[in-house]
């Protein structure tokens, strides 16, 4: 088995040397994380002839319930997974456009089954640390590629933004929920392996950070600035040095906005009055109606379109084409109800306390970055929390995977201090 020392210095011969080993379910699953991350069947159409990701997924999981060492471990978010989906399921049949929500089911299915393989498959730190090293790198493909774009046009606000790979980060906006994701965990990264790295390392992945700082400031979107804002201030008010870490944070903000470009900042003057803002809020009270009107199961998963266009024709800004609602919490409660939102936001306020409690059990671990990780992972879902309150992305990977890689993470630790005196603390 590899060191910790040969995976945290990034030694790619000693990983790749281990990844050799490791069984062919475990490959089948970081290459369906990288289909769906990088999307390279979108950029080189050539190999787009067959479904890749579903086609990984399913080898992921015939995989590991073929094999016989493998140890199926659970996990106290699973009921809230359950609980979602079938929360999913009875808004779907009593939905006002049935066709609409059964049509696209698949996509709430896709994120149940993503987490079992996380707590069946990842079940090693070595594990673990290569998973996240992907999804990092997938990460840092679209933030230097957006921090490179940006500077060539001279560190200007463009409408449009900029854009990440196809699929769920193929607009500005989305991109910078990634990014608000991603920032904290790299850093976190950074920081508890820069003692292993060699003077080249640390160049490459300085820049992880810092190109994802960027892209946040280059998608010239609002919600991603409310993300960063919240990220800070948690981090800053959960450090021992508060107040120290508040006028740090505070001189960061005014260093951030003295380099941004004036037309971005001119919309956050324009907020609440121009035609966008106007038209958001015109959904979200229509939003509210709509849970009004449906207060337990909502209106149907996957009909904001059809039944808004039947009952509020010609109140989109697009036309005929109705936008969704920019509002993740508001298109919860419009087409799932209470009983969706109890089990969505279930997800993310557990997700938040098993990472308290792997903070608590990894404080005597001598790798600062297992400490750092849990904290990193939470710090990530305020940001995505805080954003997605002005974006709708509601079945999109960044709650999911947060959510799955918390809980592989805590099973991992959990096992690894239950010998060591440190118990598993109780409903985990």
């Amino acid at each position: 088995m590899i060191s910790s020392e040969k995976y945290l210095s990034v030694n790619v011969k000693a990983i790749w040397t281990q990844l050799k080993q490791e069984p062919l379910y475990f490959w089948f699953f970081c290459g369906y994380l990288f289909f769906e991350y990088v999307r390279p069947q979108s950029i080189y159409t050539s190999i787009d002839i067959l479904p890749w990701a579903k086609l990984l997924v399913i080898g992921a999981l015939i995989g590991s319930f073929m094999s016989k060492g493998i140890v199926s471990w659970s996990s106290s978010l699973t009921k809230y997974y359950w609980g979602l989906i079938a929360a999913v399921f009875l808004s779907s049949v009593f939905a006002e456009f049935p066709s609409f929500a059964f049509a696209n089911i698949n996509a709430v299915l896709n994120w149940l089954i993503v987490y079992f393989l996380f707590i069946r498959i990842v079940t090693t730190k070595f594990r673990f640390f290569v998973v996240m090293l992907l999804l990092m790198l997938a990460s840092y493909k679209m933030s230097q590629h957006a921090a490179i774009v940006w500077a060539r046009r001279g560190f200007a606000y463009e409408t449009w933004g900029i854009a990440g790979t196809p699929g769920f980060f193929g607009n500005a906006a989305d991109l910078g929920v990634q990014m608000l994701i991603i920032l904290p965990l790299s850093i976190c990264f950074v920081i508890g392996c820069r003692s292993y790295w060699g003077t080249l390392k640390k160049s490459f992945f300085i820049f992880l950070p810092m190109t994802a700082l960027m892209t946040i400031i280059a998608t010239g979107e609002r919600n991603t600035l409310v993300g960063l804002a919240a990220i800070c201030s948690v981090a800053a008010l959960s450090a021992k040095s508060r107040i120290r870490n508040i006028f740090l944070m505070a001189a960061f903000a005014v260093c951030l906005i003295a380099v941004m470009p004036q037309a971005f900042l001119d919309r956050f003057d324009t907020a609440g009055k121009d035609g966008t803002s106007l038209s958001r809020l015109t959904y979200w009270k229509r939003g509210i109606e709509f849970f009004e009107e449906h207060p337990v199961l909502g209106i149907g998963y996957n009909n904001w379109a059809p039944y808004y266009l039947k009952y509020h024709p010609g109140e989109s800004l697009r036309g005929e084409k109705q936008e969704v609602a920019h509002s993740t919490p508001v298109t919860i409660l419009a087409e799932l109800g209470i009983l969706g939102f109890i089990f969505y936001y279930g997800i993310a306020l557990k997700t938040i306390s098993i990472n308290l409690h792997s903070m608590k059990i990894s404080r005597s671990n001598a790798e600062r970055i297992w400490r750092d990780i849990p904290f990193a992972l939470n710090i990530g879902l305020v940001g995505f929390l805080a954003a997605s309150i002005f974006i709708s992305v509601t079945f999109y990977p960044f709650l999911f995977i947060q959510a799955s890689l918390s809980a592989a993470l805590y099973n991992i630790l959990s096992r690894e201090n239950r010998n060591s005196g440190v118990a598993a603390l109780p409903g985990q």
